[in-house]
């Protein structure tokens, strides 16, 4: 299909545009010079007139029409006349001579002396003749002098020849200037973009960048970085993908491998529990004396399996929750530091269950233990209350280790909310900002972090808990990221006190620092000291929106080389009583 040239489109109606103004501005041209010419005419007949009134006036007053005519021979010789007559006092024309219009026009005239108007092309002056006898002013008559268009039309001939020329001169050399200018700014860039962006290969996207040769700030440098950030973006995404599909593989693989071990235990414990069945039917009439006590262990027994069942269930559904939320927040930057959360506390949820499925199992192998001592009726006092002591042992550990757990996904649960939401809710900041770091340090222990963290008791504040979560979240992965690079240990200062009607936060850290070219790209977003390293150049970016537009507060650091970096935050705040 054939494509239609921008370029030449664009030129053709620019200078149809010019061309239309030119002939507009040419005949106004026109126009005035012919007006201009008209007035000049009109003024020299006034002048003849004023030259040759008082001389006409006597030869009427005399009756020498012969002179009168001699008088309008010498003004038909003048060049800008075209026409005379001369009436005397009673309107007969006493001479008439050239081109002159009819003597009705005459009437409609309002003052003695005035223009004539133009008829047929021919225009004029007229003026009463009078004559002054004895003191006296006597009207003798009227003169008209005429004039017609040709006289004009003779006079313009140079002056329309230059402005033709002009107009023409003026519009070939436009034109060229046009259509060079068109050619190098528009055409050959457009046809230099589209040759190498038809070279676009999927599988070579280095190679399919573009480079224009003109590298101005023009348009076409903003299609080329465009052009240039999408294959980047799309390198990314192709990056993400190939790990996304080796995480992928690896996830199915372990998941076959947990199939494989679940059915060798579930084989493992069926065939147990098959052998258990047939030793307890041939054993029936010895247990049937103890069958109320065994009633009453077997009952506490499946009373804490299903206790361990549920809260098994519950920490599956926690650790599916968690996985969800892991999911939905790697999607997005701004919730990507509670993404690396999920590992710690995964870790720290682990330790209360492996406790907990321990204790368990000691339960089954004491029960176990008990029950083979029942069946070959040699189970003592001792072991029995050495056993209840097992069971009330294991389930204190449980129940301690199980409260752990549903305290550490408690606080998890309401960091992720917070994050997530934006909602605007009461609390209490000092043991907030405590739940954050006892959450933030678990996926830290690659380093020795020491936290110094100060803030008034009973602080209540009403705001967007997670934005403060954020923000501090942000700050502390900064750290230990950037500053504490390459060093084992660290601290971290947090100090948060009240001044009138706003918190004023301290953070500061004691790593490596920034020089003042850093300093001054803190906040700029995609800016990193580590690209491909784990730094984003977003995260500090997001702090200074979250400070600044959502909290409508500021944020201020300082820092040298190797003396650390720290931020002075203030923030207006809403300060609350509690309730009692």
């Amino acid at each position: 299909m054939a494509t239609k040239s921008l370029s030449r489109a664009l030129l053709t109606q620019v200078l149809s545009v010019y061309f239309l103004l030119t002939v507009v501005v040419t005949a106004v041209q026109i126009g005035g010079e012919y007006y201009d010419s008209k007035s000049v005419l009109l003024e020299e007949l006034r002048n003849q007139q004023s030259s040759f009134r008082g001389s006409i006036a006597r030869s009427l007053w005399e009756y020498r029409y012969d002179q009168v005519e001699e008088f309008a021979q010498s003004l038909i010789a003048i060049p800008s006349i075209s026409g005379v007559r001369v009436r005397d006092d009673k309107g007969t024309v006493v001479v008439q001579l050239g081109d002159v219009s009819s003597v009705s026009q005459l009437e409609s005239l309002t003052n003695d002396a005035d223009e004539i108007p133009e008829q047929a092309g021919i225009f004029g002056y007229h003026s009463p003749l009078a004559f002054e006898f004895s003191g006296e002013s006597t009207r003798v008559g009227d003169v008209s002098l005429f004039t017609n268009r040709t006289v004009i039309i003779e006079r313009l001939k140079v002056s329309l020849a230059f402005i033709l020329a002009n107009a023409l001169v003026k519009s070939t050399f436009l034109l060229l200037l046009f259509t060079l200018a068109f050619n190098r700014m528009l055409r050959k860039p457009l046809r230099e973009l589209t040759n190498q962006i038809r070279g676009f290969r999927l599988d070579a996207l280095e190679q399919s960048r573009i480079q224009l040769h003109d590298r101005t700030n023009t348009e076409f440098s903003m299609v080329q970085n465009a052009y240039n950030q999408l294959l980047d973006s799309l390198a990314d995404y192709q990056a993400d993908l190939t790990l996304s599909e080796a995480k992928y593989r690896e996830a199915n693989r372990q998941l076959d491998s947990q199939n494989a071990l679940l059915q060798e235990q579930v084989a493992r414990k069926t065939a147990s529990l098959s052998r258990v069945l047939v030793d307890l039917e041939r054993r029936k009439d010895e247990l049937e004396t103890r069958q109320e006590k065994l009633l009453r262990e077997i009952k506490q027994r499946k009373e804490i399996e299903q206790d361990l069942r549920e809260a098994n269930e519950r920490l599956q559904s926690s650790v599916h929750l968690l996985e969800q939320t892991q999911r939905k927040l790697l999607g997005s930057e701004k919730m990507a530091s509670l993404g690396d959360l999920v590992p710690g506390i995964t870790h720290e949820v682990n330790n209360p269950i492996s406790v907990s499925i321990t204790a368990a199992s000691l339960v089954g192998e004491k029960t176990a233990e008990i029950e083979q001592a029942l069946a070959a009726k040699q189970l003592t006092a001792t072991q029995l209350k050495g056993y209840l002591s097992v069971c009330a042992d294991a389930a204190r550990m449980i129940e301690e280790s199980l409260n752990r757990a549903s305290d550490l996904i408690a606080s998890f649960k309401q960091i992720a909310v917070d994050q997530g939401s934006e909602t605007v809710r009461e609390f209490e900041l000092k043991p907030y900002v405590e739940s954050i770091l006892n959450t933030v340090r678990s996926r830290h222990k690659q380093i020795k972090i020491s936290y110094q963290f100060s803030c008034p008791e009973a602080l209540f504040i009403r705001g967007p808990a997670g934005a403060y979560t954020q923000i501090l979240t942000n700050l502390i992965d900064n750290a230990v990221l950037h500053g504490f690079d390459g060093q084992s240990s660290g601290v971290i200062k947090l100090s948060i006190e009240r001044q009138q009607n706003s918190l004023h936060i301290i953070f500061a850290d004691n790593g490596k620092g920034l020089d003042a070219n850093g300093l001054e790209q803190l906040f700029t977003l995609y800016y990193t000291s580590k690209p491909g390293q784990g730094g984003t150049g977003v995260g500090m970016n997001v702090v200074f929106n979250l400070v600044t537009e959502k909290l409508a507060g500021k944020i201020v650091p300082s820092s040298k080389p190797g003396e650390g970096l720290r931020y002075d935050i203030t923030i207006p705040a809403e300060f609350i009583t509690p309730s009692a």
